[in-house]
């Protein structure tokens, strides 16, 4: 997640008409896809799935084979400062706002941008775990063909 030149998929079966399709957040676009078509094809993504990524710390992950989850934190590393915490902290930021530009056209459908989290109300809003991820230097995202969209939703993107 700290290494911008890795990409992070992530794939959920969905079930349609008694079929398992397979839902994809892709990190970038697929071949030749543009940009507002990405955004139609991930508004499918279980957003129950979306919700508890961005609460989850990947610190308190388990594996299968135990040696790995050491080996998994030792590849997160460390900070500047040698802090394995601080490291891991960033990579939560990072992930929970991946996760959170993945759910925002979702989100902003059903106007939960600021409180997407029915079950927990108050806990999780986009602006802010977007804003947490202070290592992040750009963002893209369509928000076309939303006839919803107004100032104000633009506003919390900045």
């Amino acid at each position: 997640l700290s290494d911008k030149d890795q990409k992070l998929d992530i794939v959920a079966l969905s079930v349609q008409s008694g079929l398992a399709m397979p839902i994809v957040l892709s990190d970038g676009l697929l071949p030749g896809e543009p940009l507002s078509k990405k955004t139609k094809r991930e508004s499918n993504f279980p957003l129950s799935l979306l919700v508890k990524g961005m609460v989850v710390r990947l610190e308190e992950g388990d594996c299968t084979v135990p040696i790995d989850k050491e080996r998994i934190l030792v590849c997160i590393g460390r900070d500047a400062n040698g802090d394995q915490d601080a490291a891991l902290q960033a990579a939560n930021k990072s992930l929970h706002a991946q996760l959170a530009v993945a759910a925002w056209p979702q989100a902003l459908q059903r106007n939960i941008v600021m409180d997407l989290d029915a079950e927990s109300p108050g806990t999780l809003s986009l602006p802010r775990l977007l804003a947490s991820d202070e290592g992040r230097r750009s963002l893209n995202m369509s928000l076309a063909n939303f006839v919803q969209v107004t100032d104000v939703d633009v506003a919390t993107l900045a």
